[in-house]
Order: C-alpha cells, then sequence, then structure tokens
C-alpha cells in the first residue's frame, strides 16, 4: 500500500522518493506496470539501475532486494523487467558465495526457485561451492516440496560426465533420474574418464619423448662444453709452451750476440 500511495501521489505532482527498505524499489516498479504510466520505461530502468547500485554497495540490500522481487512478476520476467537477474549476479557471485557462504547460500539461495540455480557462478568442482554441492544441499533441504520434475529440471543442466560414481548414485537414491537414465550417465561417465584417461596417457608419453629428446640434447652439450674445454686448456698449454720456447730463444740470441762480440773485441786485439 504504501508504494500504491507513493505512485499516486507523484502522478498528482508529488516528488517521488524511493529507498531500498523491505524492497521498496521493487514494489514501486510493480505498481509501475500496474498503472501503465506515462514514461514507463525510462522510470523503470531509472530504478533498476539505482537497486542495482545500491545492491553493489550493501550484499544485506542486494539479498533482501533479490527476495523482494520474487514477489513481483514485474521484476523477474522478460515480459516486464529482469531486476532479479541483475540483483542475482550481484548476490551469487563467486567471490560470495566463499566470503559470505551464510548469507548467500544459507540465507538467500536456500529460499528461492529453482531457476535461479541458472544465475549462480559456480566454484571449483567437488567442493562446496561447486554447482552439485549447492543443488544436493537445496535439495534435501526441499525435497518434499518438490515434484520429480521439479527434481529433473534442478539438475538438468549439470555436465553429468565429470559425476563421479557416488554422485551418480546420490542422485538415484533421490529419485533425480530413473534406474535407467543413471545406467546410461554412468556409460557416458565411464566413456568420459577413459577418454581423460586415455588423453593422459598421450601427453604422459610427449612428455616422456620430450625428456628423452632433451637429455639427448644435455649430453650432446655436455661433451661440446667438454671438447670445448679441452682444446681451451691445450691451446693455452701450447701458449704457455710457446712463450717459454721464444724466452729460451732470447737467451740463446743473446748469449751468441756475447759471443760475437767478443770474438770482435780479440780481433781487433790481435791487429
Amino acid at each position: 500500500m504504501k508504494a500504491l500511495e507513493k505512485v499516486l501521489r507523484f502522478g498528482y505532482g508529488e516528488t517521488l522518493s524511493i529507498g531500498t527498505k523491505d524492497g521498496e524499489c521493487s514494489a514501486i516498479i510493480a505498481v509501475l506496470y500496474q498503472l501503465q504510466f506515462v514514461h514507463l520505461h525510462e522510470m523503470v530502468e531509472a530504478i533498476r539501475s539505482y537497486a542495482v547500485k545500491q545492491g553493489k554497495k550493501n550484499l544485506e540490500t542486494a539479498i533482501e532486494l533479490l527476495k523482494a522481487c520474487t514477489r513481483y512478476v514485474q521484476c523477474s520476467s522478460s515480459t516486464y523487467c529482469e531486476l532479479n537477474r541483475d540483483l542475482a549476479s550481484v548476490v551469487f557471485s563467486r567471490e560470495n558465495l566463499h566470503s559470505h557462504y551464510k548469507e548467500v547460500v544459507d540465507g538467500c539461495l536456500m529460499d528461492l526457485s529453482i531457476e535461479y540455480f541458472e544465475m549462480v557462478e559456480y566454484g571449483e568442482p567437488q567442493t562446496m561451492f561447486s554447482e552439485y554441492s549447492l543443488k544436493m544441499k537445496y535439495l534435501s533441504k526441499n525435497s518434499r516440496h518438490l515434484s520429480d520434475a521439479d527434481k529433473e529440471a534442478l539438475f538438468h543442466k549439470c555436465d553429468w560426465t565429470k559425476m563421479k560414481p557416488w554422485q551418480l548414485r546420490e542422485l538415484g537414491k533421490e529419485r533425480v533420474m530413473s534406474p535407467e537414465r543413471i545406467q546410461q550417465e554412468y556409460e557416458r561417465a565411464m566413456d568420459h574418464w577413459e577418454g581423460a584417461l586415455k588423453e593422459c596417457e598421450e601427453v604422459k608419453k610427449k612428455t616422456t619423448d620430450k625428456a628423452a629428446q632433451a637429455e639427448k640434447e644435455k649430453e650432446m652439450f655436455e661433451k661440446l662444453l667438454s671438447d670445448t674445454q679441452r682444446e681451451r686448456d691445450s691451446a693455452t698449454e701450447r701458449a704457455v709452451r710457446a712463450e717459454s720456447e721464444r724466452d729460451q730463444l732470447q737467451e740463446k740470441v743473446l748469449e751468441l750476440e756475447g759471443i760475437i762480440q767478443e770474438e770482435k773485441e780479440r780481433a781487433r786485439q790481435a791487429e
């Protein structure tokens, strides 16, 4: 009633003030659609943008607004506007799942309809944040209120091939799938894991071949290094020997020059 009164007063010229408390944004949008105001779409988009902006600032606000959206088809249908999806992308981010699990999952997701599981940014497989874990948690809490068709729809988009055998057994136990379907998914899962194993073996073989080639190249480079070192050492020895021989030769030349000088002196004296 408060939202209706605000919109009616707005129609008579008063300023329309909108807040987020008690999901007022959603209620205002619903009334605007019901009364088909002039410039309806511009007004709805402005309120929608405001609601998302406030939701990004405060997770508690985003959760409250999202829950409120579920009460109005005008806020959760492509026929009108999908404010619910905008807010779900804020609330059910992977970061929020990890950092605010209790508020986001226990306090929100578990109380919504199954369609909202399509709007969740799930965590890694085999963790409490995975698609399978969150859907099984929902199933455990709401099983008595879900039909077999609802249960199947909840898990319809799961990647069955990545499920473990015990997970498939759990789904069968909860009557999410018929025994025939379980057998079919077992076979698909087996094909997937056999393919994955074959791929791993091929990668291992390629890695082994690369390792063997690398070892050969390493041995070759080590031999080249050794040969180069040997050649360098040999060249160093030859240079040292040549230097020594040169010194010896210089000494011999000096000795001969001394002898020649002495002979010349004796010849001069003999004259």
